[in-house]
């Protein structure tokens, strides 16, 4: 109400869940982003 300016019986909220490998992220399916940072991310050793 304090947001919108409106009264609560005129609001209606409405909740879509969307599969996590639906989700995109710049340009790109998020598991293909996750694979792209995960390829450019350096690899720690333990020497």
């Amino acid at each position: 109400m304090r947001i919108l300016g409106k009264k609560p019986e005129h609001t209606h909220i409405v909740i879509q869940e969307i599969a996590e490998e639906d989700w995109g992220f710049c340009g790109l399916l998020t598991d293909d982003w996750k694979k792209q940072q995960n390829s450019e991310s350096p690899t720690v050793s333990n020497q």
